[in-house]
């Protein structure tokens, strides 16, 4: 399949910028059948097509990834972001070692407090967030994939617990200090086989992108950080 290239691998050239392009970075187009590929990087295009036409294995053969992109098509996201990182305490504990050690404004004083709260989640093997919009209104989608079905119940009860109990530290639309249930109007938590699923419908949707543990999509919220 051929596709069309402009520019160098994830390169920045601020004379070609546009709104589609906010940083006039290169990019990489193809049409493949009924799909649009697009990324920023030929090794990236070339792997997406070889995928697309089984020539090398892809996520779709990933069977956490299929549980996970399910439970994600069932909360009827428009947007998806996945992780298969751990957000334990003693993980996020050694990502942030520095900050939480000597935090130096009233948010990281408060990320280190989150970090520290004693209710906290039960381990899961992976977890996926997106935005969704229905009848109600916009929401943030939560789906874990823990490893039985019992976790997952016991962890839609905790998660309850924590969105009742925590508060923002990093997420730059709120102010240090805000509970999550502040953003909140209502919510939809409950458990199916091995998957934990949620829907927290108001301003909160915009959070999907803070669960990143290295914060490259927004700073990183530790709502779901487990034992």
């Amino acid at each position: 399949h051929e596709f069309y290239s402009w520019g160098g691998d994830n390169d920045i050239n601020m004379s070609m910028r546009s709104n589609v392009r906010p940083l006039g970075r290169g990019h990489r187009l193809a049409l493949v059948d009924d799909f649009i590929f697009w990324v920023r990087w030929t090794d990236g295009m070339k792997k997406m097509i070889d995928s697309y036409t089984d020539n090398i294995e892809s996520l779709a053969d990933n069977e956490n990834y299929k549980l996970l992109a399910g439970g994600l098509e069932e909360l009827d996201t428009a947007t998806a972001f996945f992780s298969a990182e751990s957000q334990s305490q003693s993980h996020i504990k050694e990502v942030y070692k520095d900050m939480l050690e000597e935090p130096s404004n009233e948010r990281q004083q408060l990320f280190t407090e989150e970090v520290e709260r004693q209710v906290r989640l039960k381990p899961y093997q992976a977890l996926a967030t997106g935005a969704g919009i229905d009848e109600k209104g916009y929401y943030l989608a939560i789906a874990l994939l823990n490893p039985s079905e019992e976790l997952a119940r016991e962890n839609a009860t905790l998660l309850e617990q924590r969105i009742n109990q925590s508060k923002i530290a990093m997420a730059w639309h709120s102010q240090s200090g805000d509970k999550w249930s502040d953003f909140i109007e209502s919510m939809e938590i409950e458990s199916k086989g091995r998957l934990t699923l949620a829907r927290l419908y108001g301003a909160v949707v915009e959070c999907w992108v803070n669960f990143n543990v290295m914060g490259i999509m927004g700073p990183y919220e530790p709502l779901l950080i487990h034992e």
